[in-house]
C-alpha cells in the first residue's frame, strides 16, 4: 500500500516540484538503482516519448561518448576499406570507355541522385508517427 500512496503523492506535485524530486532522489539513490527505475519508466512509454529522452539525454553527452554509443549501435563511421571503395565507384565515374554507351557524367549523376535519396529517406521522420 506504501507504493501506491507514494505514486499518488508523485502524481499530484507540480512541474518545479516534480524536477526538484527527481534531483533529489537521483542524488540519494545509488546510480546502479537509478539504473533501473529509469529502464523501467522508459520500457512503458511510447515510440515518441522514448525517443524524446534518448535525443534529449544524448545532446548532453560529449563528443567521445556519442561517437562510442553510435559505434555500439552499428552506426559508426565507415571502415577504411568502405570508404575506397566509395572512391573507387566514384573514380570509375570519369573513366571514359569508347564501348560504354553513357556517358561518364550520367553514371556519376545516377550514383550522386540515388545516394541523395538514400541519405535523404534515412534521415527523413516516418510520416505514419507524426499523428
Amino acid at each position: 500500500m506504501q507504493i501506491a500512496e507514494a505514486v499518488k503523492g508523485v502524481q499530484e506535485l507540480d512541474t518545479d516540484e516534480l524536477e526538484d524530486f527527481g534531483a533529489r532522489l537521483s542524488k540519494e539513490i545509488p546510480g546502479k538503482t537509478q539504473a533501473l527505475i529509469t529502464r523501467s519508466l522508459v520500457e512503458n512509454m511510447n515510440s515518441l516519448e522514448k525517443a524524446q529522452v534518448v535525443k534529449e539525454t544524448a545532446a548532453e553527452l560529449s563528443e567521445e561518448d556519442k561517437t562510442q554509443i553510435a559505434q555500439s549501435l552499428g552506426l559508426a563511421s565507415p571502415t577504411e576499406r568502405t570508404l575506397d571503395k566509395l572512391w573507387k565507384i566514384a573514380a570509375g565515374a570519369f573513366i571514359e570507355k569508347p564501348e560504354t554507351p553513357i556517358a561518364s557524367g550520367d553514371i556519376l549523376l545516377s550514383i550522386f541522385t540515388a545516394s541523395v535519396g538514400f541519405f535523404a529517406g534515412l534521415f527523413s521522420p516516418n510520416p505514419s508517427q507524426n499523428g
